[in-house]
């Protein structure tokens, strides 16, 4: 699937922006306009919600994960739930 962002913008409002800058409005621009399932097969998105009742039962198991452990126990410390999204990129040299 071929996803396509464009930006026009008229020399006057260019001045003082670099090409990064543009780059990432046009990243932004395009995440936006991807469909969700499209989304979904380029980043995997993860929740992780301490008040969820799977979570309680993971925390209670004693083979479970330290560090998950732990940042659970923060996250219901600071009440709050952590979204997370990754990207594998590849490597260009």
């Amino acid at each position: 699937m071929l996803n396509r962002a464009q930006l026009k913008i008229n020399p006057e409002e260019f001045e003082g922006l670099d090409d990064d800058y543009i780059f990432r409005l046009l990243a932004i621009k395009m995440v936006k306009e991807i469909p969700m399932k499209e989304l979904h097969k380029l980043m995997k998105f993860s929740k992780l919600d301490p008040c969820n009742f799977d979570v309680h039962t993971k925390l209670s198991d004693k083979d479970y994960c330290d560090f998950k452990r732990v940042e659970i126990e923060m996250l219901i410390e600071e009440k709050v739930i952590l979204f997370e999204v990754e990207v594998t990129l590849p490597d260009y040299e």
